[in-house]
């Protein structure tokens, strides 16, 4: 074939790679292929380098095999060198019981993507994965200056991972942050288009130049090499077009390498911008992606977990910093079995010297934050129990002790409801208040000391019940004093109010419209006016009495005057009976 039909068949397999830029990944692979072809043809043509290759297998045997741009000692050369293993499977294995395999570098990446023939390209699959597995796995980052002091601690197995500073575990998608990266990197790959296709040009159009220059310095060839005669008449002018071409070949091979290599970048570029495309226009909008789940989550399964404020010495820091944060919308901690119902005796216990509880919802202005309870604190159980007691644990059992002293449990609201109710709304059950000294009082208090200040304006209390008992719960305890005092007070029955000494020694009672006092004597003090009929059954005695108009029906005497017969009238058996007894508060079942 003429030296010009290969020029030119170099030049359409250039400008084919070039055209492809902007194709599917498929041709891109094809067009690298067919550009290889020239790649060989111009590298065979050179005699700068040592080229191995067997079809089968190259085997390189020794008991210390160092590879790379070194001396003859193993040693570095130069300003250093690069080692480039590629293929399908690259296997490196650390043989026998105390076999290693080490990386070291003040960079070592691992990305888990297709480089392509080229190492050029770096195309994500579904199925890129970065996998180790081992007994004993150590993950360690040193704040080191210069030179690690601490080196990794291996035990027998498990994984350890350490930090001296910060230690970021994350399962978390993104729409916001993520379209903003989509952006920031496609604007830098277009950026470098712009550039690789500036680079391009310039390049191929020196390849072009060399291309055009090989043409004119062979086009003599096929004159001279037409007959025999011609060729040896004209050797002389043979090894000149020899020297012209050696000269110009490497260069016209450095060029072809760089534009292939500029090729490469720019469709990979472009395969990453499309790919991009479609990434943030799969993206949802931010409302729809913080309504749905993004089904990011972080699992941790274990026999037990614990986490401590430690130094890695040990120390347990009580710095403000050190602690356990939550944010969340929602957490739960459940001790179920895998039928949802509860796991025997489980128990969930917080030890701590305060814990609060707080569902205010902050409000935040310029000027200031205020803080507004809001939401709902709900406590479901079939025994609560809340106490200020100290206790002690002897024989591994927790028992309690004593009071607490100055210990107090605290309701405090605008409105607070104790309430024993079914679900249907009927009272059930019952409420008990048991101390030394109990106080039930609406009054204000002082801000500060919280202490009784005067009685609340407009206060109320209601006591009501079908059935009450104040100052005794049965015949063995009662109440030695009841005092009660007010500016006005009111006593209502609708059928008997009856008040008692001792067993009925004296009664009042107010009964069907009747008011009746009964007692071995009875005393009133004071002005007594008694409007309407009043009956005497037994004798009346009077210092003095004004009387208007005075009848006497058996007898009337007097030790002055004296008018019929004095007879005695018969002496009275009236006695009030109690209507009420006492009775013994109902015991709770």
């Amino acid at each position: 074939m003429p030296m010009d039909n290969i020029f030119d068949d170099w030049k359409k397999i250039l400008d084919d790679f070039q055209n492809s830029v902007s194709k599917e990944l498929s041709e891109i692979r094809k067009q690298k292929e067919e550009v290889q072809q020239i790649k060989l043809e111009v590298f065979n043509r050179l005699e700068s380098c040592k080229y191995i290759r067997d079809e089968k297998r190259i085997v390189l045997s020794a008991p210390e095999i160092i590879i790379g741009n070194v001396n003859k000692d193993g040693m570095l050369s130069g300003d250093g060198g690069v080692v480039i293993a590629r293929g399908t499977d690259v296997l490196l294995d650390g043989v026998g019981e105390n076999g290693n395999v080490i990386s070291r570098a003040a960079n070592i990446q691992q990305t888990a993507v297709d480089p392509g023939v080229d190492g050029v390209e770096a195309v994500v699959y579904p199925h890129s994965s970065v996998v180790s597995q081992a007994r004993n796995i150590v993950l360690q980052s040193n704040d080191g200056k210069d030179c690690f002091s601490q080196k990794p601690v291996i035990g027998n197995s498990g994984v350890t991972i350490h930090s001296d500073t910060k230690m970021h575990i994350e399962a978390a998608a993104s729409v916001k942050n993520r379209k903003q990266a989509i952006e920031n990197l496609t604007t830098q790959l277009k950026s470098e288009k712009m550039q690789l296709e500036i680079d391009s040009q310039k390049q191929k159009l020196a390849i072009e130049t060399d291309l055009a220059q090989f043409k004119t310095i062979v086009a003599p060839h096929d004159l001279l090499s037409s007959t025999e005669m011609l060729t040896r008449v004209s050797y002389q002018e043979l090894q000149d077009i020899h020297d012209q071409v050696g000269k110009l070949l490497p260069k016209l091979y450095q060029e072809s390498v760089e534009f292939i290599h500029t090729i490469s970048l720019l469709a990979e570029t472009n395969r990453q911008i499309d790919a991009l495309d479609k990434e943030k226009s799969a993206l949802k909008s931010e409302d729809d992606f913080k309504k749905n789940t993004t089904n990011a989550g972080l699992y941790i399964a274990a026999e037990y977990l614990e986490v401590d404020s430690k130094d890695g010495d040990g120390n347990l820091h009580e710095n403000p910093e050190a602690g356990i944060y939550v944010n969340v919308p929602h957490m739960l901690v459940a001790m179920r079995k895998a039928d949802g119902s509860l796991v025997d005796k489980s128990y969930l216990t917080v030890s701590t010297e305060k814990v609060n509880i707080s569902t205010a919802n902050p409000k935040v202005s310029e000027q200031s934050t205020d803080l507004p309870a809001g939401g709902s604190v709900s406590i479901v159980s079939k025994d609560i129990y809340l106490a200020a007691v100290d206790a002690e644990v002897k024989d591994k059992k927790t028992t309690e002790k004593a009071l607490t002293k100055d210990g107090k449990i605290t309701l405090r609201a605008e409105k607070v409801n104790l309430s024993a109710t079914d679900t249907e709304g009927k009272a059930s059950g019952s409420i008990g208040i048991n101390a030394k000294a109990v106080e039930v009082k609406s009054m204000d208090v002082d801000k500060d000391k919280r202490t009784d200040k005067e009685l609340a304006k407009g206060s109320s209390m209601l006591l009501l019940s079908e059935k009450m008992y104040v100052g005794a719960k049965d015949k063995d305890n009662k109440s030695k004093k009841l005092q009660v005092v007010s500016e006005e007070m009111g006593l209502f029955a609708d059928k008997t109010l009856e008040a008692q000494q001792g067993e009925a020694k004296a009664v009042l009672q107010l009964a069907g419209g009747n008011a009746a006092i009964s007692g071995s004597k009875t005393q009133v003090f004071g002005e007594t006016t008694i409007n309407g009929k009043t009956e005497v059954k037994d004798e009346l005695k009077a210092p003095k009495a004004t009387i208007d108009n005075l009848e006497a029906k058996t007898s009337f005497k007097s030790s002055n005057i004296s008018d019929g017969i004095a007879v005695p009238g018969a002496p009275s058996t009236a006695k009030l009976s109690a209507k009420l007894k006492t009775e013994d508060a109902p015991k709770e079942s």
